[in-house]
């Protein structure tokens, strides 16, 4: 949704479901994860008068159609909606039962450490507040950890588990030598790791106007950060784990690794001319329904084909999507492995997606470069599943479904220019519950669920 910042720099970072209108100065805690999807990002109230009914019947016979041709169905199991679910309005009550009671499980996971990738937003968010509230301690990575700790400490327990929370940034996994030194530094630091998500992936890559607006919100959050939300940060370039981040530190790094990413003059989005009024795609100050600045170009890496992507641009998806997991499993497997029979075995979760996948039968002819990585990832799980679980580590892969729009502008802009409700059938809560959900199944269940080497969708085993 898009929203009109107020002066303090800090309620740039206010949370979903704010009507167009100035930020107020302390924003509330983030929406609560029990909230109906289709309800949980209300828009402003409709100003026009409301749209007739449609009688689909009397369409379906005008277009000729046979009975039942509009029937809405199940988003998971296709079966015909009657009603659908009290909490997932495109689910039906088998499917959605099933995916509310997965949503809110946990596992007790005191003593146990995990890394995941790309945690300042979306579900790489929802994994890490998971996990604390496990008990876990966690070390999350970001390209923007001030405002990342802002976005935790906003959190209502957040005193709860603040101490067991780490932000390690800013970290660019397009930067492979800066995954190496950040692998380094967790042999200094730990004996152990239990849990490793490879959660970060490069997407969408951006236009630098935009990088110019989060660098904004990053350094505001980075001034406006109070005690207990600096006392998160660490400093990834250091050699000594525990270094605190400073403003300019993390301003330098960010801009380092954004012109390493635009080598060549263009960001790796960009090339090829935008035409006139480049600017307008990027209002000041306005921000999507992630609270990222809104992104209104008419098309982005993910629309683009086969010849509209630069060598520039592949490399780094496929660096930050499938290399930079390789050199995180490569390199933390001593650290996952337990040391002997009665510690808790090692847990590897790769993130992925449909585009990943061979078994579609009608694929897109959109992002090959994306799905390129994606299938790589699938490939670094299934092959090195037998081998880690000789040393006590399971590795899977999770599809975490349709949570996120990626088309041009995604729901960010049609909730900007609509008054209507469009949401994909899931959201980020249940996107991070997918994620954990085999790492939770062998915790609660150790002698009777070793599940390796499977790509996980809809909390079940699926073709890749």
């Amino acid at each position: 949704m898009a929203i009109q910042a107020g002066e303090p720099a800090t309620a740039l970072l206010d949370t979903p479901g704010s009507t167009p209108a100035a930020l107020p100065a302390a924003p509330p805690a983030t929406a609560p994860s029990d909230a109906p999807v289709a309800a949980r990002a209300p828009l402003p109230a409709a100003a026009a008068a409301p749209a007739p009914q449609v009688d689909i019947d009397a369409v379906r016979r005008a277009a000729s159609l046979p009975p039942g041709s509009f029937q809405q169905s199940c988003n998971i199991c296709g079966s015909a909606l009657a009603g659908g679910h009290h909490f997932y309005h495109q689910l039906c009550v088998g499917c959605g039962d099933l995916n509310f009671a997965k949503r809110n499980a946990l596992a007790p996971m005191s003593g146990k450490v995990a890394v995941v990738t790309g945690g300042r937003v979306r579900i790489g968010f929802h994994i890490v507040l998971k996990l604390l509230r496990c008990g876990c301690h966690v070390l999350t990575t970001t390209r923007y950890p001030a405002d990342a700790a802002a976005r935790y400490g906003r959190e209502p327990d957040f005193e709860e588990w603040r101490g067991r929370l780490e932000v390690v940034g800013p970290l660019d996994l397009c930067d492979l030598g800066v995954t190496e030194r950040f692998c380094d530094a967790l042999h200094a630091r730990f004996e152990r790791i239990d849990v490793l998500i490879n959660n970060a992936a490069q997407t969408l890559t951006r236009a630098p106007e935009w990088f110019e607006a989060m660098d904004r919100l990053e350094e505001g959050a980075a001034r406006d950060l109070p005690p207990a939300s600096r006392q998160l940060l660490l400093e990834s370039a250091s050699s000594a784990p525990g270094k605190l981040l400073t403003a300019a530190s993390s301003a330098e790094a960010r801009g380092e690794g954004r012109d390493a990413a635009a080598e060549g003059g263009n960001a790796p989005d960009q090339e090829g001319p935008l035409g006139e009024g480049c600017g307008l795609h990027f209002p000041p100050d306005r921000l999507d329904e992630s609270m990222q600045p809104l992104d209104l170009s008419p098309i982005n890496s993910w629309s683009r084909k086969l010849g509209q992507i630069g060598t520039s641009e592949m490399l780094h998806t496929v660096a930050a999507n499938a290399v930079a997991p390789f050199i995180l499993c490569s390199r933390l497997r001593g650290l996952l492995a337990p040391p002997d029979a009665a510690s808790g075995w090692g847990h590897i979760v790769n993130v992925n997606a449909l585009e990943g996948k061979f078994s579609v039968t009608k694929k897109q002819s959109s992002h090959p470069h994306t799905n390129m990585a994606k299938a790589a990832l699938n490939m670094l799980t299934c092959t090195a599943a037998i081998d880690l679980a000789q040393a006590r580590v399971l590795i899977n892969s999770v599809d975490t479904g349709w949570v996120t729009d990626m088309a041009p502008g995604g729901v960010g802009v049609l909730a900007s220019i609509h008054e209507t409700q469009v949401a994909p059938p899931l959201d980020e809560v249940d996107g991070a519950a997918r994620v954990l959900d085999p790492v939770f199944s062998h915790i609660n269940d150790p002698t009777g669920w070793r599940q390796r080497g499977k790509l996980w969708k809809d909390y079940r085993i699926v073709r890749w």
